[in-house]
């Protein structure tokens, strides 16, 4: 029995601190995107609607100027399940970041990263707590 307690402390552990970890990413690249990239109007050119086995999701594609006038094209690299209510085309502001060659793009007034960030990093520490409480009683 102390064997199966002992394998299931490490595997809540485990999960806690991983659950909190990519919240913690997930915060923390939002928030980097927002403090060293560029606020600026992006049009919603196009929405993919894409198949899946868990339903259908939703992609949005966009188009926006950088700094140096250079019309940018590109797909966002997250996806939801809500279709967006306006048809394109639309204007939306985003926060765009180049970062090695890559850009990276979040929606202003999306706030759906932060608050799965925010909601994974609260699970893991609840299970780390619990390991901990039921381990010290």
């Amino acid at each position: 029995m102390e064997t199966n307690s002992y394998i299931i402390t490490i595997t809540a552990v485990f999960f806690g601190l991983l659950l909190a970890g990519v919240g913690l990413y997930m915060i923390r690249k939002t928030r980097h995107i927002k403090r060293e990239g560029i606020k600026t109007l992006a049009t919603v050119i196009k929405i993919k609607e894409l198949q899946s086995r868990d339903g259908v999701t939703y992609k949005q594609v966009v188009e926006f100027k950088n700094v140096k006038g250079e019309t940018v094209v590109k797909e966002l690299d997250f996806s939801s399940s809500i279709k967006p209510k306006k048809t394109p085309p639309f204007t939306t502001p985003i926060f765009y970041l180049n970062e090695k060659n890559k850009t990276k793009i979040i929606l202003a007034n999306h706030q759906i990263e932060s608050v799965l960030g925010y909601t994974f990093l609260l699970l893991g520490m609840i299970i780390l707590c619990v390991v901990m409480f039921i381990q010290l009683s």
